[in-house]
């Protein structure tokens, strides 16, 4: 096993998938990690959510006012924004 690991170490296959993926993961590190929490309708969906830029996650929280549970994951998604 450890003959395999070393192998595959020295890979230069392994060796550029390793830096590819480094530098991705450095460039979505750039990216902006949080923005803002916004209540939309359904006439705003369309143009909120499905055409967002692809840069940006969009988290949709569907929620009743009247449910305790949705009230505190409203305090907790406008904290993380």
């Amino acid at each position: 096993m450890k003959e395999l690991e070393d192998e595959l170490m020295n890979d230069d296959f392994f060796n550029e998938y390793k830096k590819k993926r480094l530098a991705e993961i450095y460039n979505e590190d750039k990216r902006p990690k949080f923005g803002y929490l916004k209540q939309i309708d359904k006439k705003s969906y369309v143009v909120e959510v499905r055409d967002a830029s692809k840069e940006v996650t969009v988290v949709l929280h569907l929620y009743q006012e009247t449910f305790k549970v949705c009230k505190l994951l409203n305090k907790h998604l406008e904290s993380l924004a």
